[in-house]
């Protein structure tokens, strides 16, 4: 996977099945349209067939879960971790879906965006 990144919350990637082993990629650098022709460098991720990548937007750390309580990377790498061992990225993708709903019954203050990639 070839990406250039542009400001995005890190994303998770990991391998399906028991053993995850969830990392937060970085995603660091300046949001698009910040400076005019600003260049990109691309960065390549190899990933495997049996890997998976979870992209979000920052509505899923920045909503409160409770009073000063948010989502962080240990506690996104653990839902992360439920989804892969249920071995499939519609299973990934259900797992996150099952928490947004179930921790943040009242809705997001942002709009969210939540992609997984893999096979």
């Amino acid at each position: 996977m070839k990406y250039a990144a542009g400001g995005a919350p890190r994303f998770l990637s990991g391998r399906l099945g028991p053993e995850p082993a969830p990392v937060m990629v970085d995603t660091a650098g300046l949001p698009l349209g910040v400076l005019e022709g600003l260049e990109r460098p691309v960065t390549e991720l190899d990933l495997p067939y049996d890997w998976v990548a979870v992209f979000y937007s920052d509505a899923l750390t920045e909503t409160e879960i409770a009073l000063n309580n948010f989502l962080g990377e240990d506690e996104l790498k653990s839902i992360f971790q439920q989804g892969c061992v249920r071995g499939s990225v519609s299973r990934v993708f259900e797992t996150f879906n099952d928490v947004v709903e179930t921790w943040f019954p009242m809705g997001m203050s942002d709009d969210l965006t939540l992609v997984c990639i893999g096979e």
